[in-house]
């Protein structure tokens, strides 16, 4: 056996599993937003039913949802700004182990390649999460106000 094509073989192994964690993480970030669209659906339909309530008890606690929220939106924040990093790292190492396997033009030399957009899709949904906990901190302090 050739220890040129033994090694090919191993960084081709390594690229498979490269790709595979790749397409974990992205599907990963998705199933993330499913999931804090529907936290946060429900969380306004919580808010919205103490706001309904007519009992002066329950209305002092109209706050308490939108507390969350903005909690509920730094944790994604965060999750988000590491999946970030991890991806970038496997569409990195997937750079490397294409020009190892002499494939330039490969998927993951292409993706780092082109030309950074200022709205990329982590970008967005770093600012969606930091907005959406900005606008809930300010409408909790706005309702602890009111008060």
């Amino acid at each position: 056996m050739n220890i040129t094509n033994t090694n090919d073989e191993n960084i081709r192994l390594l690229y498979v599993e490269n790709s595979r964690h790749h397409l974990y993480l992205i599907d990963l970030r998705h199933k993330i937003l499913v999931r804090y669209f529907i936290a946060v659906a429900t969380l306004l339909v919580m808010a919205k039913w103490l706001l309904e309530v007519t009992n002066t008890d329950k209305f002092t606690y109209i706050w308490v949802p939108f507390l969350l929220m903005a909690i509920l939106s730094l944790v994604f924040f965060f999750m988000e700004m590491r999946n970030t990093m991890i991806i970038n790292a496997c569409k990195s190492t997937g750079q490397q182990l294409e020009l190892l396997l002499n494939e330039p033009s490969g998927i993951y030399s292409a993706s780092l390649n082109i030309r950074k957009l200022y709205f990329s899709y982590g970008v967005v949904l770093k600012r969606l999460y930091l907005a959406t906990a900005i606008i809930s901190v300010t409408i909790c302090g706005f309702l602890i106000f009111l008060h």
